[in-house]
């Protein structure tokens, strides 16, 4: 009969080997997300040094409105290349900015100004034409996108 000395070693090792495995997986999902060029301040401000308007649109995976979202983001994206930083971020690949911002539903748009603070924000689908109207707003910028 095996000695129960060996099967409580045999069980504390298996028991290390399966949380070894966790956070190897967890560092492995962790590099996976790419950087957010999102500065946090000792007062745990976020700030934005490169563009005058940064809008952030958390989403999640099979959220409709966000997957109807998509495309209108990424002809924003080129259109407000050089004038406005937009991000899409999963609000499971970002759960710490997801709750800084007490983000509770999808898709919600932050729009931050150049210090970093939320100048407005919404939560639900937000058409083209209407994040124009709000970059325009803050960042005095036409409907095209061009300075005036």
């Amino acid at each position: 009969m095996i000695n129960n000395k060996y099967v409580k070693i045999a069980v504390v090792v298996v028991i290390i080997l399966i949380i070894a495995g966790i956070f190897i997986i967890k560092k492995v999902n962790d590099s996976n997300n790419p950087k957010v060029d999102i500065n946090m301040n000792g007062s745990g401000e976020v700030t934005s040094n490169q563009k005058v308007v940064k809008m952030i649109n958390f989403v999640a995976e099979g959220c409709g409105p966000c997957k109807q979202m998509e495309v209108l983001m990424k002809e924003l994206k080129q259109e407000y290349k050089d004038s406005v930083e937009i991000l899409e971020l999963d609000v499971y690949d970002y759960p710490d900015l997801a709750q800084k911002y007490n983000i509770m539903y999808t898709p919600t748009q932050m729009f931050l100004d150049s210090n970093g603070g939320v100048i407005e924000s919404h939560t639900g689908f937000l058409g083209k034409l209407k994040i124009k109207d709000i970059i325009k707003k803050y960042n005095g910028e036409n409907i095209n996108g061009n300075t005036k």
